[in-house]
């Protein structure tokens, strides 16, 4: 069955029943919950730190303002995070650097398809690939990598400079599985993130 609907769609594109477009995206992910769990031995002190990154969505656009396509975001942050030690004057300073690489199929639908402004809605689903790489002041650094499920939902606006070209906003919602296995993080992460974006139709 996947290979009749892959088929399907490379005939339409190459028979030009089908648009194709590109969204490239310029982000920002703001933490909604604590990414870092300690004990109560701990007196923590956080630095909650914004994970810039990007995006790559292609769009297979179906007609009715329906779109389907791959996409590939990614996001990167590092995190200072100092534990005071109850039990002696010696604090303990960590360097926490986070990568994250989602992989994932998506689907758009555009309340608008035409005119120079047109609103949207997108899903997608996929996997997440991280890595945390973890340095103690004066001591070791540990490196961790891993992956686990993605979900992300989001909202935009697109101003439309031509028939194949625009300019956009965009916000969205990402649920994720951590998929590093360390103590001190937590299973699951929240965030909600802003973006600029570029979009190519063809």
């Amino acid at each position: 069955m996947k290979r009749i609907v892959i088929v399907i769609l490379l005939a339409a594109l190459a028979a030009g029943a089908l648009e194709v477009g590109v969204t490239l995206s310029a982000r920002g992910l703001f933490a909604l919950d604590e990414l870092y769990t300690f004990d109560d031995f701990w007196d923590q002190t956080i630095e909650t730190g914004i994970r810039y990154g990007f995006g790559v969505m292609l769009n297979l656009h179906l007609g009715g303002g329906f779109a389907l396509g791959p996409c590939v975001c990614g996001a990167f942050f590092t995190d200072d995070i100092s534990l005071d030690d109850p039990y002696s004057d010696f604090d303990h300073e960590y360097a926490y650097d986070w990568t994250e690489l989602f992989f994932g199929l998506g689907t758009r639908y555009d309340f608008v398809t035409t005119g120079s402004y047109r609103p949207w809605v997108r899903v997608a689903g996929g996997y997440l690939s991280t890595d945390l790489t973890v340095t103690e002041e004066g001591a070791a650094t540990t490196d961790s990598s891993g992956g686990n499920w993605g979900a992300e939902a989001g909202l935009g606006l697109d101003l439309y400079m031509s028939d194949y070209f625009s300019v956009g906003v965009s916000c969205e919602y990402r649920l994720s599985g951590v998929g590093v296995d360390s103590e001190i993080l937590a299973d699951t992460a929240m965030a909600l993130g802003a973006g600029v974006n570029l979009g190519f139709r063809f």
